[in-house]
């Protein structure tokens, strides 16, 4: 990835797009990207493996570097991607041991923050509510601790811009305490969709009854 501007990411996405949307066309295997990172995916071992090798040629002809130390050509049913553990054997994701401890360190240096009422952007509030919004596969009951977190960004941007400063209120120690725990219990998390079956019951007569 180009590096030296804030939109390298949006760069390099537009860039590869073309490629890899030809690719697809052409190819058997499923292809997952974001930003640098690539996954790809296919039932048949021998198949994923061929165009694997043949997927990486074809992005070298295109003057693409691809780094060998940082690809695991080899497949595994337990893979790491964009900060997750993906067991797809056992079907279930938790985040990986780095992410959970920046996570939350980043944390501990928000409550330091709303404690000692220290000025933060707007903005900056905004991208921990997105980084709260990204933890949600894993994390199904996030939106109830995101409300005070939210309800301050939302007061603030009444009356100020992005990238103005803002003190925020002590109500939110409840909210990023929680999510401290929550990220710290790192649990596992289906990725099956749970069918939840529900029987409406009643104690009423099958029959209707007048008393006088």
């Amino acid at each position: 990835m180009p590096f030296g501007t804030k939109h390298s990411p949006i760069f390099f996405a537009e860039a590869i797009e073309s490629i890899l949307r030809q690719i697809r066309i052409h190819s058997e295997i499923k292809i997952l990207t974001y930003c640098d990172d690539i996954i790809l995916i296919h039932q048949d071992k021998q198949i994923l493996k061929a165009q694997t090798i043949k997927i990486m040629k074809t992005l070298e002809e295109f003057g693409w570097t691809i780094s060998a130390d940082k690809c695991e050509t080899e497949q595994k049913q337990i893979i790491t991607f964009l900060g997750w553990i993906w067991n797809l054997k056992e079907m279930n994701i938790r985040m990986s041991e780095e992410r959970k401890s920046k996570m939350i360190q980043a944390l501990k240096d928000w409550c330091n923050t709303v404690y000692r009422s220290k000025n933060v952007k707007i903005r900056q509030l905004a991208a921990l509510i997105g980084r709260f919004n990204f933890l949600r596969p894993q994390i199904k009951e996030a939106f109830p601790y995101l409300v005070e977190l939210d309800k301050e960004k939302t007061q603030a941007l009444k009356t100020k811009s992005w990238d103005e400063i803002m003190i925020v209120k002590r109500v939110v120690i409840r909210e990023l305490k929680w999510w401290v725990r929550r990220i710290g219990d790192n649990q596992l998390e289906s990725l099956i969709n749970k069918i939840i079956t529900c029987i409406l019951t009643t104690d009423a007569s099958p029959q209707s009854q007048v008393q006088c």
